[in-house]
């Protein structure tokens, strides 16, 4: 399936975000590019994310469901997971109990969701969510702080 995504809509999402950077400090004033797994099964979503995410200056890596973030996650290191809640063959909610649990992982991991149930995330090992459709400018933010800690 073959989604058109009229070009005009991407940088409505980056209104006022052109500029911002997405580094992890390392050494005091030397930076080194963030890794992000992105898990969505929406091609438009997945497409508008990574765009974003690499407008920020981001390497991101893009999977359909939560198998193959597991996959992912088990050969390469990252900085930060967005995470889709629902995907065909594993959702989010059980790759991140395995990611957690079994490979014993503290990446940070932003729930994708529709739904706004931030405490039930955080039960499961997410630290935080991001409501869809995103607003780029709280992504940002949400990304930021986690890599602070």
């Amino acid at each position: 399936m073959i989604f058109n995504l009229p070009l005009n809509l991407v940088p409505t999402l980056l209104v006022n975000l052109r500029d911002r950077k997405l580094y992890m400090g390392i050494d005091n004033n030397k930076t080194k590019q963030i890794n992000v797994l992105l898990a969505e099964d929406n091609e438009v979503s997945r497409l508008l994310l990574h765009t974003t995410l690499e407008k920020w200056g981001a390497k991101v890596t893009a999977v359909e469901n939560g198998k193959l973030a597991i996959d992912e996650v088990t050969t390469k290191t990252y900085d930060v997971i967005l995470m889709d809640i629902d995907m065909p063959i594993m959702g989010g909610t059980e790759a991140t109990k395995i990611i957690r649990e079994e490979l014993k992982l503290h990446t940070p991991i932003i729930a994708l969701t529709i739904n706004s149930d931030k405490e039930e995330y955080q039960k499961i090992g997410m630290n935080d969510f991001m409501s869809k459709p995103f607003e780029s400018s709280i992504l940002y933010d949400k990304i930021e702080r986690l890599l602070k800690n």
